[in-house]
């Protein structure tokens, strides 16, 4: 007849289990910090394509649709952005980017 594993081999897994859960938080951190990282260089980018591009997306509807369907598949929705962001990129108010949004959704 076989015994169970004895205080050793409890020690053992129970180190096992507390390794494992150092690992996992270290592994979490790092890709909290990588998301981060992405999310911060998508903002600028499209900050960046938003202030080059300015004139064309007040004024080509066409382009600005297009800009607007390139945020959204990017997961990120320019008209809902902080306070001032896309005002100050774009340099039209609040209304017009609600207005904006009933018309791309009509």
């Amino acid at each position: 007849m076989r015994r169970g594993p004895g205080l050793a081999g409890l020690r053992k897994g129970q180190a096992l289990q507390t390794a494992m859960g150092n690992v996992g938080s270290r592994l979490e951190e790092s890709q909290v910090s990588d998301t981060k990282r992405q999310m911060d260089l998508l903002r600028s980018k499209l900050t960046e394509f938003a202030q080059k591009h300015r004139a064309r997306i007040n004024s080509d509807p066409e382009f600005r649709h297009a800009f607007c369907e390139m945020c959204l598949a990017a997961g990120v929705d320019p008209l809902t952005s902080s306070k001032g962001l896309w005002d100050e990129l774009l340099g039209i108010g609040q209304f017009y980017y609600e207005l904006g949004v009933q018309v791309l959704t009509v």
